[in-house]
């Protein structure tokens, strides 16, 4: 093997040269050349970017509309004595996208709905060379895919030999599902006026709807029914129902629930959400939650992207039967679905709320609000855990921002009102009370706890009314019965002698609202002394009625040995008595509990018992009446239950007469 070849470096003679200045450096001449040369390239980089950007554009279009479920109304056909008046297709064609817009805007359907647009309102961009037309592109690539676009195609026809504009009619027809249909929308009658065209149009999207999105129409008629349309197209909503047909006699459901559960039984794809629609409708917890199992059952069956809607649904009904932990489960199985859907959080804190996991339901409400900061039902429901956990400045201050949001927000001042009554600032919660009621004038709630807080300030009375219209407008209103009856025997005991007459006016108002027997064993109850003391003498007591006459002229006082029991005796005390005369009566009794009182003729109370300072026992009775009536009525009887000797004792004084210096 050769020895390795030696390879040599040979560096040459390495000079060090002083610094010096450096060379002038030479002027750069001006040249058209390098200028077009730079404006050249320039050109062709805005050029390129701008055919970039123009590519990325179209096809981000096209994207969008190959992804895109959108329906397309193509230009109506007009026959020619429409045409004659100023009518054109395009015209019809907007009038009728318009009424299709306002009906989606209405109904209170939350399913996502596909875009609606006309041939107008298309962007429209042709390739000049082979005269290729981005929509031409797109359903071409939806064909290609499976995802053919809807078409609305209508046309004017003429149902008379004179193709009368009365008598002309709408027809439409659409593709969609890879299926054609047709429908009439039935002959134009008046065109006079344009609440006439208006309501014409809105017959044609109504139409239209049923071929391509019945649950959108039957949740119009639901938003219709439930009364959630503004002023003004609620007036629209009633010129249009007057046109469509009447349901059959013997169809007692409203027309939302025939429409949907018809899709139901034909097996519709739109079942599942037409089963939501009727969940909503029901009041009975129980049903409700089963509509909304079917709707969930729908979507599996069905094989359709899951919606939360049903499981909100199946919640809410599961909170109204007080089962929150269940509640828990179907709210969470929402978020789930839609992560970003606000209500889900906001239920699932409510329902925390309610088993008292108010720490947990606080993070499910600022959740929520981070997602839709204006939600003010979030900021009360926040406020209102704040306030159980005892945190009621806090509290205050979300309410304050839900009124920041919507200063009309009765539910917010009411509870801003319940907060301050917390702390004590019964005034200001009056006042925040009232605010309610002044925007929500049958607040259930606003007027129990205005009743509430009048009671704590001893204003029975003013409480008495509060919980009186809290049961009119509320009759199952537990709470508010069992404090009026609080309030009312208050407002009764401190009535003195009017007490009977108290008693007689209120009375009657509050058994009104004992409907149930607890309510009828708990008034009975309570006022069971009332009524035996305030009910006047029947027929057979005033057959067994004792005289007791008296004469001024003899020696007072005048005593009488009676029995007293728990069954009143009455004793009518007669005499020819002076003007401005006043009898003292007492009842004694060293066994029993005696109650006296004393009535005039008409049986009204003038007198009742009070227990005599004086009296040789503490049972002793006393009561002061005026003999300005022919006569006077004492009932007289036992407080214990047996049967006890007794003394009646009156002495007559005559008042004098008032005097000057």
């Amino acid at each position: 093997m050769p020895d390795d070849p030696i390879i040599q470096v040979t560096y040459g003679e390495v000079r060090f040269v002083p610094a010096t200045e450096p060379p002038n450096s030479p002027k750069r001449s001006f040249s058209l050349k390098r200028l077009s040369e730079a404006a050249t390239s320039l050109w062709t980089l805005v050029f390129r970017t701008v055919l970039i950007g123009s590519v990325l554009a179209v096809l981000t279009i096209t994207y969008n509309e190959v992804t895109q479920d959108t329906i397309f109304i193509e230009e109506i056909r007009l026959p020619e004595p429409l045409v004659e008046m100023g009518y054109s297709g395009t015209i019809a064609t907007h009038r009728l996208w318009d009424s299709t817009q306002w009906i989606r805007e209405h109904a209170t359907a939350s399913k996502e709905r596909a875009a609606l647009t006309t041939a107008s309102r298309q962007l429209e961009i042709t390739e000049p060379g082979t005269g290729l037309s981005l929509n031409g592109l797109v359903q071409i690539i939806r064909r290609l895919l499976g995802r053919e676009q809807t078409s609305i195609m209508g046309e004017f026809v003429c149902r008379d030999a004179n193709c009368t504009i009365s008598e002309m009619e709408l027809r439409l027809r659409a593709f969609h599902d890879f299926t054609l249909k047709v429908s009439g929308v039935g002959k134009l009658g008046s065109v006079d006026s344009e609440t006439e065209i208006d309501a014409y149009f809105d017959r044609a999207a109504l139409t239209l709807l049923k071929m391509i999105d019945p649950y959108v129409r039957a949740n119009f008629f639901y938003a219709i029914e439930q009364g959630h349309l503004p002023e003004d197209s609620a007036k629209r909503a009633e010129i249009l129902m007057s046109f469509l047909d009447r349901l059959p006699p013997d169809v007692t459901e409203p027309r939302s629930v025939v429409e949907a559960k018809t899709l139901i039984r034909r097996s519709h794809p739109q079942r599942a959400w037409a089963a939501l629609l009727l969940s909503f409708h029901e009041q009975d917890a129980e049903k409700a939650m089963e509509w909304a199992k079917k709707s969930v059952t729908y979507v599996e069956t069905d094989q359709i992207p899951p919606f939360p809607h049903a499981y909100i649904s199946w919640g809410v009904s599961l909170t109204e039967l007080g089962r929150h932990e269940e509640a828990i489960e179907k709210f969470a199985a929402a978020h789930e679905i839609d992560p970003g859907y606000s209500l889900a959080l906001y239920n699932l804190g409510t329902s925390l709320g309610n088993l008292g996991r108010h720490e947990e339901a606080i993070e499910k409400f600022e959740a929520a609000l981070k997602i839709d900061p204006g939600d003010t039902d979030a900021l009360n429901n926040w406020g209102t855990s704040l306030g159980d956990l005892g945190r009621h400045e806090e509290a205050i201050e979300k309410y304050t921002a839900a009124l920041d949001i919507d200063p009309e927000d009765a539910d917010a001042l009411n509870n801003l009102g319940n907060s301050l009554g917390d702390l004590g600032r019964h005034a200001e919660a009056i006042r925040k009370y009232d605010a309610a009621l002044e925007i929500d004038p049958d607040y259930v709630g606003a007027l129990y706890n205005l009743g509430v807080t009048q009671a704590q300030l001893r204003r029975h009375e003013k409480a008495f009314e509060k919980y009186i219209a809290t049961l009119r407008l509320d009759p199952n209103h537990n709470d508010a019965f069992h404090n009026l009856m609080i309030v009312s025997d208050s407002v009764i005991s401190n009535a003195g002698p009017e007490r009977c007459v108290r008693f007689a006016s209120l009375y009657p108002t509050i058994e009104k609202f004992a409907d149930d027997p607890d309510r009828r064993e708990s008034l009975t109850t309570r006022f069971s002394e009332t009524l035996a003391a305030c009910t006047p003498p029947n027929a057979s007591e005033l057959a067994k009625l004792q005289t007791l006459r008296l004469n001024p002229s003899t020696s007072m006082p005048a005593q009488r040995s009676i029995s007293i029991s728990p069954d009143a005796e009455w004793i009518k005390i007669v005499g020819d008595f002076p003007d401005d005369t006043e009898a003292t009566i007492k009842l004694s009794s060293h066994d029993g509990n005696p109650f006296l009182q004393a009535f005039d003729p008409q049986h009204s109370m003038v007198a009742e018992n009070d227990d005599d300072p004086d009296g040789l026992n503490e049972l002793d009775s006393k009561i002061s009446i005026n003999l300005d009536q022919d006569y006077h009525l004492l009932r007289v009887r036992s407080l214990s239950d047996t049967e006890t000797p007794a003394t009646l004792s009156i002495e007559l004084t005559e008042k004098l007469p008032a005097t000057g210096d």
